[in-house]
């Protein structure tokens, strides 16, 4: 039962043979379609351009804006550098809507090859927005550097609750006063 269970989950996590896993929606998490192709740049075209008719019958959705045709895709290593287009992020930047973005970006990106005559796979992603790096636009992640999954699964630090200042030594006028209201009870 558990053998029959890991290999169904592999199965849909690693594409086929001259497959990219591009992820989508379902409900509300995320799930992934294997399309054609090999490296990172197959993987984002495949993305930006959205589910199929077929996929989205079966309740796959995107949130990035539909019909991004003017995006770029580099190398380096092991880092890939996505370049969107201002309307990829538009009205959307620190809330849900561009982090549900952002992760697709990410997800989609990681572990594809960097190119054809490579083994090496995208471990990193760096985004850019037209051609700029894009601080603030995901919430508790910093894109202004490139990001990997595993700072992604990691969840954002707490925030702070602010401290209420210590109220020092008591007070002995308020302690009289409290002292008489008490007694007036």
């Amino acid at each position: 039962m558990w053998v029959v269970f890991v290999v169904v989950a592999l199965a849909i996590v690693q594409p086929a043979q001259g497959a990219v896993a591009v992820w989508f929606v379902q409900g509300e998490q995320l799930t992934s379609a294997n399309r054609p192709g090999r490296t990172v740049h197959d993987a984002m075209r495949t993305l930006l351009a959205g589910p199929t008719r077929v996929e989205r019958r079966r309740g796959m959705r995107t949130y990035l804006p539909p019909a991004i045709t003017r995006y770029s895709v580099a190398t380096a290593g092991d880092l890939a550098v996505v370049d969107l287009p201002a309307r990829a992020v538009a009205g959307v930047a620190g809330t849900p809507v561009a982090s549900a973005r952002f992760t697709q970006v990410l997800r989609t990106a990681s572990g594809t090859r960097v190119n054809r005559r490579s083994t090496r796979t995208v471990g990193r992603i760096q985004l850019l927005v037209d051609g700029r790096p894009a601080p603030g636009i995901v919430p508790g992640i910093d894109t202004a550097v490139p990001v990997s999954l595993a700072q992604l699964a990691a969840p954002a630090p707490a925030p702070t609750t602010p401290t209420t200042p210590s109220p020092g030594a008591p007070n002995p006028w308020l302690i009289k006063l409290q002292a008489r209201l008490a007694e007036l009870r």
